[in-house]
């Protein structure tokens, strides 16, 4: 996991939703986006499921992509999905 190709990637391709895995993935790309400007303005989402993010994790985000939601997933393999719930700047 490269989070300087994750950023990269997402600004060359134009990415809109992307998913990550809790605070494993958060940590790293959040200091990769204090680092280094990105264009993701075309990105609106970032799903995020497997482990809890921490809410630090989650503002640090939003500071950095305002226009973005984080929509947190909650469930177990077997049943899949079994609730949603999303922070956006201000909430």
């Amino acid at each position: 996991f490269d989070p300087q190709v994750v950023w990269q990637t997402a600004e060359r391709e134009k990415v809109g939703l992307m998913t990550m895995v809790g605070d494993a993935y958060a940590a790293p790309l959040i200091a990769e986006l204090r680092r280094e400007d990105y264009d993701l303005s075309s990105l609106y989402a970032i799903g995020t499921g497997g482990a809890a993010t921490n809410p630090k994790h989650v503002g640090a985000l939003l500071e950095k992509l305002p226009q973005v939601t984080i929509i947190n997933g909650y469930g177990s393999s077997e049943t899949g999905n079994m609730g949603f719930g999303h922070n956006q700047r201000g909430s």
